[in-house]
Order: C-alpha cells, then structure tokens, then sequence
C-alpha cells in the first residue's frame, strides 16, 4: 500500500510541471495569477476533505504559520529565480531542496543510514545534475539577486517538507487536512496582496486566454501530493520518502517528455535517467 501511495504522490507532483508547461504555451506572463488560481483549487480540495476531521488544537499554528510562510515564499521566489537566472540551475537547486528534509531525518530523528542509502542519495544527486545539464547553459550571467531568490527557494522548500513530516509525527494524521486547510489560507491571503499590487488583472487575461483549467488541475494536483506526502510522512522515514520522491518526479518527468511532448534526451540526460532509475533501487534494498 505504501508503495502505491507513493507511486501516485509522485504522478501528483509531475502532473503539476505538466500544468505549467501548458499553462505557458497560451500565457506565460502571468505567473502571481496562475499561482492564485492554484493555490485557491488546493484550498477548496482541502476545505472538502476537513469536513469530517474535528478539533483542531492551537498549538498546531506552531506548525501551520511557518509552513505557510515557507510555502508562500516558495511560490513567489521560484518565478523570481527563474526570471532573474538559469531556468536549468533554478529546478536543480529546487530538487537539491530534498537535502533539508532528509539531513534533519537523520541528524535529529535519529533515523538510520544504511550503505545502500548513502549509494542512493548520491546516485539521487547525479540524476538530478545530468539530468539538468546546467553546464548547456550559455551566455548567462549568475546575479546575486538570482542568488538570493533560489537561497530562499531552497530553503523555503526544504522547510516546508521538514515542518510537515515533524507535524505528521506529532498529529499522527489526525488533522492532516485541516493543517493543510489554514497553511493554504494564510498562503493565499499573501498572494493575494503579491497579485493586488504586482499583476492585478493577470486572472482576467488567463480566463480570456481560455487556459484557467491548468493552474486549477495544478492546485488539485498539489493537494493531492500534499495529503499523499502527510500520510507517507507518518509510516516512511524522511532520509526514504523525499528522495525517492524525488528521483521518481525526475524519471517521470523525462518518460512524460519524450512520450507527450516528443522530446529528445541528451546523451547526459539518459545517463540521469538511469541514475535516477538505480537511485530508487537503492533506496527499496
């Protein structure tokens, strides 16, 4: 059962890239409104789901309002990295991002490191950099601002994958839902004051240009690896689930490219693919 669940965490995350790809073919200039639209599709997932959950303790804030925090400044400095630098070295640092959760599994939670872990991880680390190929990337310059930006991505998504498992371990699954019900409220407030002061009209634009239903199908799409990722959270250790997360988003994501969009893999890329193919074996031994 783990292992599906896992199976379909990971088809959740992909098909959220598979949103935003085609979301740009038709509207690529409004990233705040997109992001919106997604987070508000969560929302109302999250909102049909607690329904049934009861009680809901203060002391769960501790987790809620750096969560949403983090999440938020993830959104939005995801687009400003991009903007300011390498799309390449952008997504490869945001996939490193696993790093965060995966070190406090083992410095803090005292989980296990076996052999085949540590041969993992680094087959884990090769797949993602082949894969990326930032060395293509040509007449780019690094600017501190793209430093900066892709810092607070970084560790704005490493925090939030910490935060959730520490809150799963503590809750025990009881208000999963509700947990992720008041993080994407308090999300979407803060977009919302981005959107009103940066790109107000932007969702006018994206529902004139008939491509609304992709950062909706995206929005559900997270909720769904959200509440997949919390009851993994509980029965998996970090130092397994997000790297394995990780490097399956990674192969799925090249199957997707070369089957629906007809994409080529590079010589490099192909050598990430099966990295990332050997990374999951190791970390299932």
């Amino acid at each position: 059962m783990p292992s599906l669940l896992l199976l379909f965490s990971i088809i959740a995350q992909v098909s959220q890239q598979v949103c935003r790809k085609e979301f740009n073919k038709k509207s690529n200039d409004q990233p705040l409104s997109f992001s919106l639209l997604g987070v508000l599709a969560s929302l109302v997932y999250f909102l049909v789901l607690s329904c049934k959950e009861t009680g809901f303790e203060g002391e769960a804030l501790l987790y809620v309002i750096p969560f949403s925090l983090c999440y938020t400044a993830a959104y939005v400095f995801t687009f400003f990295a991009i903007k300011h630098g390498p799309l390449s070295l952008t997504s490869l640092m945001i996939s490193c991002s696993v790093v965060v959760p995966l070190l406090y599994g083992v410095v803090f939670l005292k989980e296990p490191v076996g052999f085949t872990l540590a041969v993992g991880f680094v087959l884990l680390l090769l797949s993602m950099l082949f894969v990326s190929e930032p060395w293509k990337t040509k007449n780019v310059t690094i600017s501190l601002k793209w430093i900066i930006y892709i810092s607070i991505t970084f560790f704005a998504n490493g925090i939030c994958m910490t935060i959730q498992k520490l809150f799963q371990l503590k809750d025990q699954g009881e208000h999963s839902n509700k947990f992720m019900l008041c993080s994407l409220a308090i999300t979407f407030l803060c977009l919302l004051l981005f959107y009103l002061f940066g790109e107000r009209g932007g969702i006018r634009k994206v529902i004139k240009a008939r491509c609304a239903i992709w950062p909706v199908v995206c929005g559900i799409g997270n909720g769904v690896a959200n509440q997949l990722t919390m009851i993994l959270a509980i029965i998996l250790p970090a130092s397994f689930l997000y790297p394995v997360q990780s490097a399956g988003a990674i192969i799925l994501t090249a199957i997707v490219s070369v089957l629906l969009y007809k994409e080529k893999l590079s010589f490099f890329q192909k050598i990430g693919f099966v990295s990332g193919v050997l990374a999951i074996i190791a970390f299932n031994v």
